[in-house]
């Protein structure tokens, strides 16, 4: 074959290889499913995971129990005094503190982070807070909600104190808001 017939079929085959290609990928981008924006509220929808479970919760809390061989975390979400309140956020670029406060069955907002002397704490690997809450005698027995606020930087106590007031009046702030529920018992 000539030296130019073989020039010329590289030619031919490198267009036809690149339209190849893109075909391919305009197919992929009309056959992958769009994705959902999230939820204003920052709830975030259930999938239906390839195990057939569900996503885990946009936010988790468990009772750790100190003493004995460690502390063991109580899946039930129910809590005693003395327990610590260990708090684990699906967290979105950018959020990388996190600032926390239960409402009580007695109306009361008890503030964790932020508080007297503890600023927001950072969000470590997984969403995990770099330290739990103590349940303290001041929590009465009985269902508590838990607002926990994710934002890129820290927040001072008026700045978080503000941001939950604004989702109990149905506003939703700056920082993103996520809420669970624990129980205390006595």
């Amino acid at each position: 074959m000539p030296e130019d017939a073989r020039g010329l079929r590289v030619w031919l085959w490198a267009p036809l290889t690149g339209l190849v290609t893109a075909g391919l990928a305009l197919a992929l981008l009309l056959a992958w499913p769009p994705s959902q924006p999230d939820d204003p509220a920052g709830r975030m929808p259930d999938f239906l995971a390839q195990d057939g479970g569900t996503q885990p919760p946009p936010v988790a809390v468990h009772c750790l129990r100190p003493g004995g061989p460690g502390p063991l975390p109580q899946a039930d979400g129910t809590c005693r005094v003395g327990d610590l309140l260990s708090i684990k956020a699906a967290t979105r670029r950018g959020e990388h503190y996190l600032s926390a406060a239960s409402l009580g069955p007695d109306g009361a907002v008890r503030w964790y982070f932020p508080s007297a002397g503890v600023a927001s704490l950072v969000v470590g690997p997984g969403g995990l807070a770099s330290r739990g809450a103590l349940v303290g005698s001041d929590h009465p027995a009985g269902r508590h909600a838990l607002f926990v606020l994710l934002s890129a930087a820290p927040l001072a106590e008026a700045e978080a104190r503000l941001a939950l007031e604004q989702v109990r009046a149905g506003w939703q702030p700056g920082p993103r808001v996520l809420e669970a529920e624990f129980e205390v018992l006595r």
